[in-house]
């Protein structure tokens, strides 16, 4: 029986650092995911960044109601915007400041990399280093994490298809 009890341990033990490695999260499911009236889904047809009168009726609920972390959450999900870009944009509604997302960028960012750039990360993908890569581009354009892997990754691809 105690050797039983090990094995289970030891292929939970090398199933969490597979799916650590593979990058995915283990997170508990509460009623707090559960979708409910309030939580909007991603709009595709809107500007990102741009919320509706009734989407600032609800954040200015949560900044009232002392909830801050679930108006970034809200406007998160309501925009599709990254954690920074929301955090902003409920900051400067809690201060009655303008923010604007950059709408040129498909990220809400800057995700321009100069030639040079682009070159520095074809060659750290090159040395299979994309973990720097991906750390240079967000360090070289201040976008977020998940904005910084795909850029990688399309660059990746791009020189990949050369």
């Amino acid at each position: 029986m105690g050797a039983l009890i090990w094995i289970a341990l030891g292929a939970i033990a090398v199933l969490l650092i597979v799916m650590v490695r593979r990058g995915t999260t283990v997170r508990r499911i509460g009623l707090e995911d559960a979708p409910g009236p309030s939580a909007p889904s991603r709009r595709a047809d809107s500007a990102r960044g741009d919320l509706t009168q009734e989407e600032r009726d609800q954040v200015a609920e949560y900044l009232e109601a002392g909830r801050k972390l679930e108006a970034i959450k809200f406007v998160r999900e309501a925009t599709g915007l990254g954690l920074a870009e929301a955090k902003n944009l409920v900051d400067a509604h809690e201060t009655g400041a303008i923010y604007e997302v950059d709408a040129a960028s498909p990220l809400g960012g800057p995700t321009d990399l100069s030639e040079e750039d682009r070159d520095r990360v074809s060659q750290l993908l090159e040395d299979s280093r994309k973990i720097e890569a991906v750390k240079f581009v967000r360090e070289s354009t201040g976008c977020g994490l998940k904005e910084a892997k795909d850029l990688v990754e399309d660059i990746e691809a791009a020189r990949n298809r050369s």
